[in-house]
């Protein structure tokens, strides 16, 4: 059995439930959490076949973590195949010296002050963390990478632009080059 709690007394049980094998656990065990970071104590205690429960571990700690109404500002209307970087966000809210997970899923890349961490990263507070994400090679899709804290997800979607009769999907001054390089063959061959 699994307590969780607010306090290292275990006077305010926010949670507790049973793991039933070494994979699955019954219950849910992110309910009851407050909405603001904090810090959550844990404990566990077996229990045999004849009902008998054994002493109770040491306490454990673990923090949750809040980004504090901060998001991801998405990107839509990308263009295909190109890296786009969400807005930066800075990390609050963990225990001054602790140091957290975070993770990104395959379709992201972390970066952590300036630095390319892959898919994940150990995390404290200060730190600068934005994702990293290629948009596809189709139009009008979207491509979402989550980047997960503790408990708590934020995800970037960049979409691609939709198709249109032109199909172009130059940049600005990329059509404005090529329209350079055309009216100079057309001067100088005419």
């Amino acid at each position: 059995m699994y307590q969780i709690a607010s306090d290292t007394y275990f006077t305010h049980i926010i949670n507790t439930g049973f793991i039933t094998t070494s994979t699955g656990i019954e219950g849910s065990p992110n309910t009851g959490f407050d909405a603001i970071s904090r810090t959550y104590y844990w404990r566990m205690q077996a229990k045999d076949r004849d009902g008998n429960y054994s002493a109770r571990s040491n306490t454990g700690r673990f923090d949750i973590v809040d980004f504090n109404d901060r998001d991801f500002t998405n990107k839509d209307d990308a263009n295909l195949v190109t890296y786009y970087d969400s807005n930066e966000i800075t990390l609050e809210g963990i225990n001054t010296g602790s140091t957290v997970l975070a993770t990104v899923d395959a379709n992201g890349t972390l970066y952590v002050n300036g630095n390319e961490e892959g898919t994940g990263a150990l995390v404290q507070n200060g730190d600068d963390l934005f994702v990293s994400v290629k948009s596809s090679s189709r139009y009008d899709k979207t491509i979402t990478s989550v980047l997960t804290i503790a408990n708590r997800k934020l995800e970037f979607d960049v979409t691609t632009k939709q198709e249109s009769d032109s199909a172009c999907t130059l940049s600005a001054e990329e059509e404005t080059t090529i329209q350079s390089i055309f009216d100079s063959l057309v001067i100088n061959y005419s």
